[in-house]
């Protein structure tokens, strides 16, 4: 069959390839991708970038702590214990709560994985996006909505003199992702 006039066929260069890299620009920088999926503003200017979604912000704490049991929490629960922060890589600041209700303490780690350990241990809690929540479930920690936190702004970055092929594609494919989500 024809396609009809004007009617464009999405073409595609393959099946997408998934890398996953704890660094400020998700693999771009190292060459390790074509394009990286962030959470975090790149202000490098040698990168390029298009906004692709928003993620709800969830709260990480142990499993037998007492806001385990609620099915949301506020910034203001949270503040009364330390707070877990991947410095790399995390999309939590103290700028995050008022300059009035900030946390007793701020923890800081150097990745996911010793994020996750602090907080099942119970030595801090922590904030994070939905994908984090839905993508590392971990024995000893519970996710939990954060009611009044603003959402993180999700980002498809490249590097601005080499934009990958298909690129207008990928971003219309990820907008979509966010859009049913």
């Amino acid at each position: 069959m024809k396609p009809r006039t004007g009617h464009r066929e999405p073409t595609h260069p393959g099946p997408l390839i998934f890398v996953q890299s704890n660094t400020a620009t998700a693999g771009l920088g190292e060459g390790l991708a074509d394009a990286a999926v962030v959470r975090r503003p790149v202000s490098d200017p040698r990168f390029d970038t298009a906004l692709v979604g928003e993620e709800a912000r969830y709260a990480a704490m142990a499993t037998d702590n007492r806001l385990a049991r609620r099915r949301t929490v506020a910034l203001g629960d949270l503040s009364r214990y330390p707070i877990a922060i991947d410095v790399r890589t995390g999309t939590t600041t103290r700028e995050l709560w008022p300059a009035n209700a900030q946390p007793v303490a701020v923890r800081t780690t150097g990745g996911l994985d010793e994020w996750l350990t602090l907080i099942a241990a119970g030595q801090a809690v922590g904030i994070t996006s939905e994908a984090t929540a839905n993508q590392n479930p971990r024995p000893g920690v519970a996710y939990r909505t954060v009611r009044d936190a603003p959402p993180i702004s999700v980002w498809l970055v490249w590097w601005k003199d080499d934009r990958p092929p298909h690129l207008d594609e990928l971003i219309d494919l990820t907008r979509r992702a966010y859009q049913r989500h």
